[in-house]
């Protein structure tokens, strides 16, 4: 059995509120062991067979996946787990937020994407979340940089990297490839070495 699973929280799981009561998270089971037999019922599964994969997690848009599935985890001594969450603000009624410990805001160059890193921010603040950073993604330039920085500093969000618009990356995600070289790989490795650092995770040599 995998050392993760992902679990169902009935009391929170609503399929008629989907799309013609289709559950998402089971038609992403690429497993076949989430199932719904009807639209608008229950989806069922059997944790024990559960391959740990979290497709169903990632992919059920009320969140009661993924609260069970990271209640659940258990991680190692110095293991840290990453979650992706959906862009916004709406995971934090979901109950999400009340399983993790930091929170990293992705902020792009338009000032909108600001505002909502702030909101994300006071929303994080406000539960009890310390660490709450930001890393800048998808920059045009130094002068876009810095002017990001400077409006997230103003709003007491630490950056703690910057990821500049690279065409790898692009041609990459064409041709359906993780990019292996480049700028942009460079600066994600620097990010994720600040992650560690902050989370007092030993950076890999």
């Amino acid at each position: 059995m995998p050392s993760k699973m992902a679990l169902i929280n009935y009391n929170k799981c609503h399929p008629e509120k989907q799309h013609s009561g289709i559950c998402a998270a089971a038609l992403a089971c690429s497993h076949g062991l989430l199932k719904q037999e009807a639209p608008f019922e229950i989806p069922m599964t059997d944790p024990f067979l559960c391959q740990g994969c979290a497709d169903c997690v990632r992919a059920c848009p009320m969140g009661v996946l993924s609260r069970e599935f990271l209640k659940k985890l258990d991680l190692a001594e110095n293991e840290l787990a990453i979650v992706d969450m959906e862009a916004g603000v709406e995971h934090f009624g979901r109950g999400v937020e009340t399983s993790i410990d930091s929170v990293l805001i992705v902020v792009e160059p338009p000032l909108e994407s600001v505002n909502v890193g702030q909101k994300i921010h006071e929303l994080a603040s406000g539960i009890g979340i310390k660490n709450v950073w930001a890393v800048l993604n998808n920059i045009p330039s130094e002068e876009i940089a810095a002017r990001l920085k400077t409006e997230l500093e103003e709003r007491h969000i630490e950056v703690i990297g910057c990821i500049y618009s690279d065409d790898d990356i692009f041609s990459a995600s064409m041709e359906g490839k993780i990019p292996a070289n480049g700028a942009a790989v460079l600066e994600t490795k620097e990010v994720m070495d600040n992650i560690l650092s902050r989370a007092g995770v030993p950076t890999p040599g």
